[in-house]
């Protein structure tokens, strides 16, 4: 009995280091593009975008969308909610459809490459796949989920584009000066980043020794404090919730109940299973639990659990971190807006869910 318990947890420890391994390098890598000021020069871009203010927002979530794919959830929420906020209010729109839309756009999009969300790297981690053989099995549902996400959000708040209000913030090359060949490095280390987790099958280390260069470079040249770098990874959160992870994945091994919720199940009822306990649970332990013990349709499991955090703030941690994001640029979110959209998590999570059917 000792022995299968010290397997189980050992198992679990070796299927969940990966994965915060990798999303330690992405936290570094955001926080340094943000520095650096790469997302303001793409807030620069979309002020300046021609065109009715529909066409700004469906590019500014559609840059949320990209920068969850490459960067990391929590990154594009973190850091690319205020530039897409201040980018709304420049051209005189209301902003909180664009921070509710952020929100949704970068759990939608959470599905189009496995480093863009933990829950995908937890699911997927006795079984790890480039990014270019994840984009074969998921990315079609991913990129459906996310289009018909945008569409119903456009559709939603579509009396909002027509409105306008006080323009009263500076465009954000107006904010603070910024070297434009540094952003433009560090996008190149961004991209790099973005071609290891499509290419390797295990991006995790090479991912993380480019966000270490990359902050080091940046700590050289006294752009960036070493604490900030440590604050920005959170090692008191980013270790607890691995501890958590590794608990519950031992548990989840050692006691096979929670698996055989969804051992049983077509890809609709999975992805259903796995929105419950996203918002029962929060989607990291819920990947814990229901992703240690195989499930049948995995991709199908991470619909729901990635998608599933639309429903409700419970869903995620990244609607916290979206929350205080929201705060600090001054637009007052409530949890009656955010339900007001969570219906739009419902009709992409099924269409994604059937894309996967068998055949």
């Amino acid at each position: 009995m000792s022995l299968v318990a010290n397997s189980s947890l050992t198992s679990a420890v070796a299927a969940a280091w990966p994965s915060f391994v990798l999303v330690s390098g992405l936290l570094l890598l955001g926080l340094v593009a943000e520095r650096e000021g790469v997302f303001r020069l793409l807030g620069v871009r979309l002020e300046r975008l021609p065109g009715p203010p529909v066409m700004l927002v469906a590019s500014s979530l559609g840059a949320v969308a990209a920068v969850t794919a490459v960067l990391n959830l929590d990154t594009a929420v973190v850091f690319v909610t205020p530039v897409v906020i201040h980018a709304a209010v420049h051209r005189g729109l209301d902003p909180r459809p664009v921070a509710y839309g952020a929100l949704a756009m970068a759990n939608a999009a959470s599905l189009l490459l496995p480093g863009a969300n933990l829950t995908n790297l937890i699911v997927r981690a006795d079984a790890p796949s480039s990014g270019g053989s994840w984009m074969v099995d998921v990315a079609p549902a991913g990129v459906a989920a996310a289009a018909v996400t945008l569409a119903i959000l456009l559709l939603l708040d579509r009396r909002a584009w027509s409105a306008t209000v006080d323009r009263g913030r500076p465009s954000q090359a107006e904010a603070r000066p910024f070297a434009r060949g540094s952003a433009l490095a560090v996008g190149a280390a961004v991209a790099l980043a973005g071609a290891a987790i499509v290419l390797l099958p295990r991006p995790a280390l090479p991912v993380l020794l480019l966000g270490l260069l990359t902050a080091g470079v940046a700590v050289a040249r006294s752009e960036l404090r070493p604490r900030d770098a440590i604050r920005a990874l959170g090692p008191g959160v980013l270790i607890g919730l691995f501890l958590l992870v590794c608990a519950l994945g031992w548990l989840a091994r050692e006691w096979q109940l929670p698996g055989e919720a969804v051992a049983g199940s077509g890809p609709l009822a999975t992805a259903a299973i796995g929105a419950l306990a996203a918002v029962l649970l929060n989607n990291l332990p819920a990947a814990a639990l229901l992703g240690a013990s195989h499930p049948p349709h995995p991709e199908a499991l991470l619909v729901g659990l990635n998608l599933g955090p639309n429903l409700f703030v419970t869903g995620s941690l990244s609607a916290y971190l979206w929350w205080r994001a929201c705060s600090a640029t001054g637009v007052a979110v409530t949890l009656r807006g955010l339900m007001a959209r969570a219906p739009a998590t419902v009709a992409p999570a099924i269409l994604a869910a059937v894309l996967l059917l068998p055949g």
